[in-house]
């Protein structure tokens, strides 16, 4: 007598469940293998709970910071370090930017021929004729009435004006590459406004916020330092936590593999049995 559709696919749901009797044995054998070590993992963490505390109010002290104040840190703190490098103070370096950047000229290229005219300007007042001869062409002097050397900012005035009255073309381009290198002449657009159009955009950046004072850049490089330091110290009580945990969860995953490669082929050919009486349980109930 021919078994109904549910009959056929109870009989092979039965040999199922008695094939997974078999793998439910042999998990149960590896969990029982691990167990030790998975109990000494726990009396660890045990053992760091009343650090537990001061973990959490630390991190949530950390989040309370603020991205935006961090961002505003770095950025301040950026300003600090890279003004001292080319030569101007952090309110200017801050200011020219936003006027750079306003005219289409990336603050990097900014940076980079401040920093060529600062080293230019030291070379041509201690007698280097192929710089003194650019700003002597542009009619710039390097020292004031009282025989100082001038700012790089003031003399970056200078040379804007300068160029701005040649207008664009050869002449100008070559006179921006010889006072500030090859960043001068992609700073042609900014230069080609004039020291008053400059400093009206720099008016424009104190409006936005933009500038970074002394003292607020002396404020950001501290915190940045600290918070590098907490940063570090972090990571160093990360790293010890892990050291402590690592040679336990080495021992339950030596465990694991262990008892995997005694019953791979054992488990690999139950998989396969299953699978098959399976795909035979779902044929018997589309047929």
């Amino acid at each position: 007598m021919a078994l109904g559709k549910n009959a056929v696919f109870g009989v092979a749901m039965v040999k199922i469940v008695g094939d997974l009797t078999g793998l439910k044995s042999g998990l149960a054998n590896a969990r029982q293998e691990s167990e030790t070590t998975v109990k000494e993992i726990a009396k660890s963490i045990t053992r760091i709970n009343p650090y537990g505390a001061l973990i959490k109010t630390a991190t949530a002290a950390a989040a309370a910071i603020g991205a935006t104040t961090v961002a505003a840190a770095r950025y301040g703190d950026s300003i600090a370090k890279t003004a001292r490098t080319i030569g101007l103070s952090t309110e200017a370096l801050s200011e020219l930017r936003h006027a750079a950047q306003a005219s289409g000229v990336a603050s990097a290229t900014f940076d980079t021929a401040i920093a060529a005219l600062t080293r230019r300007i030291d070379k041509a007042d201690t007698g280097v004729e192929e710089f003194a001869k650019s700003f002597r062409r542009l009619g710039v002097e390097l020292r004031d009435d009282k025989g100082q050397l001038r700012s790089t900012e003031d003399v970056f005035y200078d040379i804007a004006d300068a160029v701005a009255a040649l207008g664009p073309g050869a002449e100008a381009s070559r006179l921006l590459f010889d006072t500030m290198s090859d960043g001068g002449q992609r700073m042609a657009p900014l230069m080609l406004e004039g020291s008053e159009a400059i400093k009206a955009m720099r008016e424009e950046a104190e409006l936005f916020g933009l500038s970074v004072d002394k003292d607020f850049a002396q404020a950001a490089e501290t915190f940045m330092t600290q918070f590098d330091a907490v940063q570090g110290a972090a990571k160093g009580l990360a790293m010890k936590l892990g050291a402590n945990l690592l040679p336990q969860v080495n021992n339950v995953v030596a465990a694991f593999l262990s008892w995997y490669r005694e019953n791979a082929k054992v488990l690999t050919q139950g998989m396969v049995k299953f699978a098959n009486d399976l795909a035979n349980a779902l044929g018997a109930v589309a047929d």
